[in-house]
């Protein structure tokens, strides 16, 4: 629970402070945007490329975009994966991979030591760009991802958070999971990663993001170069989805003595003129310990120990969540406490007070969320890959506090609704 609480607030708070990051911004001859913050801090350096690859875009080979990001790393048309992951390891260099519904990320760290990064540079160029796919790890990493299928459906959050998804979009892009179905990723070949590698992992389809300590003369030669690699392509639409019917509820069996309840319905993208409403709004009804969910589910009626709601978006729409643990027992209780505090917010709105705490917490809790190069890293790539302005950060503070409560009532009102929200119970 506590692990959800901090994912759903490092969700609703990538914004900032007025000037916190000097962002260049450009794009490069092959097509790919760029997001540049010199940090020189420490002597290292940190950059991710994030393709519009995410498991939305699997069609109906669910799991395929996570195979093929695995890929990446186990083998090039220069070198083998042992030979790549001993020379990463000799450099103290990091190769890193990941995917969500939307995008898949391949990202490097190195020391800024002139032959260490040069070398590490061109290495991750080459596995990014001439990747061989090698039957053997093909088979491998496929095994690997049957595996952690199952792993997934022994997660009460993680079956609770798939149902959910499920429930909502239905048989569109976003309603199957990253990792896949199990009958299908066992049919993954070498072919299948490749024509999927070549469609999607092109220069046009990405987003750049570098943060270190290097000037921005070398930060666009670095882009230039690797860019330069990759084929061109096109740009690919976002994913397109359907919403399911609303108002449904679920149960999923699962054995032990606490259920695991997501409640939700579709939710706003960065596109829609009220997602700061909901942002500021959603930081009182769910946002943290003072937040009017945690007062009534846990401290007043002692119901589970953490509760928290977001509103998660991704590129086409997202889900709004609420979500929460209790005792079997009590289940129904929870669920109806649940519900009348997001109907009574969604009626009247917030308070005065509640709206000034609000604006107060997200203010000035944002810093923390660029207290590392990883940590720049991570949001300025979020910013790049769904377009938001290059000064987002900048004006984070006078728009959290230009929000009004008739602005969060009517966009609250406008947006979601107790009735329709569907709910999903994992437990016995």
């Amino acid at each position: 629970m506590k692990t959800l609480l901090i994912t759903l607030l490092t969700i609703l708070t990538i914004t900032a402070q007025a000037n916190v990051l000097e962002i260049h911004q450009w794009t490069t001859k092959n097509g790919t945007p760029v997001y540049f913050v010199k940090s020189d801090s420490l002597p290292m350096l940190d950059m991710a490329i994030k393709f519009r690859a995410g498991s939305a875009y699997d069609g109906k080979r669910h799991g395929l975009a996570q195979l093929t990001n695995n890929l990446i790393g186990e083998g090039s048309e220069q070198h083998s994966a042992d030979n790549i992951a001993a020379r990463f390891d000799n450099m103290g260099a990091q190769l890193g991979n990941s995917v969500d519904r939307d995008g898949a990320v391949i990202s490097l760290r190195t020391l800024t030591n002139k032959k260490v990064m040069a070398d590490a540079l061109s290495l991750f160029t080459n596995v990014l760009s001439r990747p061989t796919f090698p039957n053997a790890s093909v088979q491998q990493l496929r095994n690997q991802q049957l595996v952690a299928i199952q792993m997934r459906a022994q997660n009460p959050s993680a079956l609770a958070s798939n149902a959910l998804y499920k429930t909502i979009f239905g048989e569109s892009a976003y309603g199957y999971t990253v990792l896949g179905q199990a009958n299908i990723v066992k049919s993954f070949t070498h072919d299948d990663a490749l024509r999927f590698y070549a469609q999607h992992y092109t220069a046009r389809n990405a987003t750049l993001a570098i943060v270190g300590d290097v000037s921005l003369k070398q930060a666009k030669a670095m882009a230039d170069t690797l860019t330069k690699a990759l084929q061109p392509g096109q740009l690919l639409t976002a994913p397109d989805v359907t919403l399911s019917p609303t108002g449904k509820h679920a149960h999923i069996k699962f054995p032990g003595p606490q259920a695991t309840l997501y409640i939700g319905e579709a939710g706003l993208n960065h596109n829609n003129k009220d997602y700061m409403n909901v942002l500021v709004g959603n930081q009182i009804l769910g946002g943290g310990m003072s937040s009017l969910l945690f007062q009534n589910v846990r401290e007043k009626h002692g119901l589970s120990y953490g509760v928290g709601s977001g509103n998660m978006p991704l590129l086409s729409r997202g889900i709004f969540l609420i979500a929460g643990q209790t005792q079997n027992k009590t289940t129904a209780q929870a669920i109806n406490v649940m519900l009348s505090t997001a109907g009574m917010f969604i009626a009247k709105g917030p308070t005065a007070a509640e709206l000034k705490q609000a604006q107060d917490s997200l203010v000035n809790s944002f810093p923390l969320r660029f207290d590392s190069n990883a940590a720049i890293l991570q949001n300025i790539l979020y910013l790049g890959f769904y377009h938001l302005p290059v000064n987002y950060f900048d004006t984070f503070t006078s728009r959290v506090k230009a929000v009004k409560a008739t602005d969060i009532r009517h966009a609250f009102a406008k947006h979601f609704h107790v009735k329709q929200m569907n709910v999903v119970i994992v437990g016995s």
